[in-house]
């Protein structure tokens, strides 16, 4: 089986380049025949659409003198979706069977509030041309195929590399939150409890991993009085996001929307307790009560109170770690995934071309 993947380059700060390096460590690779073509880098406008012409020209070559079998596009809204929405007309055109990936947790916004009834109209037509549509959660499924015409919509959650054992550190000191560090992320409202929970435990260090206005940011954190407790990290690589991972306590999202955010299930791959909005797909990952506590967008006094129960009660966070771990490890495993996927590879194509994983 021939399979053209399309998404940004690997190296690309994000959520789909993260799924898409963990593809890369799956058993997908062995399974089939897998085409990468990445359609976005992190540089100045300029620089985005030459690469994006190359590749254009990439992926037409791959479609005129190889054999593809699925065009598989990782797709987000606003200029996500209309870079890809080239590529879903030219796999069209080659007959191509076509997977969109659908990755935006704010496309509902861009559909809805941001497009006009003429881009709407190229966006149900974009996404009815798809032969099957990946939505991340059951939630997003439900807000997306309003606009999906008749296209397929079937639910694959995103997946990480699971440690084979619980790496969790009950005695750690740190609090973390990894993404874009923004409002909408929650992060301004985060920012507004440390003092009061650092004034009982001024041993925690608040880790904040990601992109967006840093400097903004740490203005911020230092008119309220906090830098001591806080560390605004930036981007970070891999190893350093493990790193920290190992040592973090409690970790934190409470975000206004998501899909279904890769940065939980990697903190529940590492067994840490989870505080975090209810929003997109994350009460498929965080059972409140259970393995971590679910809020309400931008309530800041649910948001501390969990924060200092879980903080004040070493076995609550061990039970919780117990629980996440085991529940990462069952569901959210990226080989699992990948035998997902390769199944709806399969339920594209004849018996005849059926490869397993």
């Amino acid at each position: 089986m021939n399979v053209l993947m399309v998404g940004p380059h690997r190296k690309v700060k994000g959520g789909i380049s993260t799924v898409v390096n963990n593809y890369y460590q799956s058993k997908l690779i062995s399974a089939v025949n897998l085409k990468y073509v990445p359609t976005m880098i992190d540089s100045n406008k300029s620089v985005k659409f030459i690469y994006g012409i190359v590749a254009y020209i990439r992926i037409l070559l791959i479609l005129l003198f190889f054999r593809i079998d699925i065009v598989h596009i990782h797709m987000s809204s606003r200029a996500s979706f209309y870079r890809k929405s080239v590529i879903v007309k030219m796999g069209k055109i080659f007959k191509k069977k076509i997977i969109i990936h659908m990755h935006g947790s704010d496309f509902d916004v861009f559909y809805h509030k941001e497009s006009n009834e003429k881009q709407k109209k190229i966006i149900r037509q974009t996404l009815s041309c798809s032969d099957i549509i990946l939505a991340l959660s059951e939630e997003w499924k439900e807000k997306i195929k309003k606009y999906c015409g008749n296209a397929e919509i079937l639910v694959l959650y995103n997946a990480a590399i699971i440690p084979e054992s619980n790496l969790y550190s009950n005695n750690s000191c740190y609090i973390s939150l990894m993404g874009r560090l923004d409002e909408r992320k929650g992060v301004y409202d985060l920012i507004h409890i440390i003092g009061e929970i650092c004034s009982k435990y001024p041993y925690l260090k608040f880790k904040l991993a990601g992109d967006g206005d840093l400097e903004r940011l740490k203005k911020n954190i230092k008119s309220l009085g906090i830098e001591k407790n806080v560390e605004v990290l930036g981007w970070i690589n891999n190893e350093k996001k493990f790193e920290i991972l190992k040592k973090t306590l409690i970790y934190l999202l409470p975000s206004y929307n998501e899909g279904m955010p890769m940065s939980i299930i990697e903190a529940m791959s590492y067994g840490i307790p989870s505080v975090t909005s209810d929003v997109g797909g994350i009460p498929r990952l965080i059972k409140d009560g259970e393995n971590g506590y679910l809020i309400k967008s931008g309530d800041i006094e649910a948001l501390k109170k969990y924060l200092f129960k879980l903080i004040s009660n070493e076995a609550l966070r061990q039970k919780f770690s117990e629980q996440t771990y085991l529940r990462a490890k069952s569901l959210f495993d990226i080989n699992e995934n990948a035998k997902q996927l390769v199944n709806i590879y399969n339920s594209l194509l004849s018996s005849e071309n059926e490869v397993r994983v």
